[in-house]
């Protein structure tokens, strides 16, 4: 039995589709990132509509980009441990005093521990 309608009853309602975080430098192309996210986006929204959601998709009402600063890890100079540590004996802390390449010392000394007699 087919009933004609003559309104329907519409409900919006804002849906949310978020893009995986991105690491942008002075070298990164904005229009690429830009164009990354939309291409990521709408397959989202039909796979939304897709799978039985009942929604249909009308318009983008916004665009929100989130920036945050990222710093970068750099390596250092020696710091000594805290005595908790330092007492356990299961630290390796190379002391580099005079430049600041822990990281290669650190990895030096873990390729080539110390042999003790």
């Amino acid at each position: 039995m087919k009933v004609a309608v003559d309104y329907f009853i519409i409900q919006r309602s804002n849906g949310f589709f978020r893009y995986n975080n991105k690491v942008i430098t002075e070298t990164t192309d904005l229009n690429e990132v830009y164009h990354e996210m939309t291409e990521t986006m709408f397959p989202s929204i039909d796979q939304y509509q897709n799978e039985g959601s009942g929604w249909v998709f009308d318009r983008v009402v916004g665009f929100d980009i989130h920036i945050n600063p990222f710093e970068l890890l750099t390596g250092g100079s020696y710091i000594p441990l805290p005595k908790v540590l330092s007492d356990k004996k299961a630290i390796i802390n190379v002391r580099n005093e005079n430049d600041n390449e822990c990281f290669k010392w650190a990895v030096t000394s873990a390729v080539f521990p110390e042999v003790k007699y």
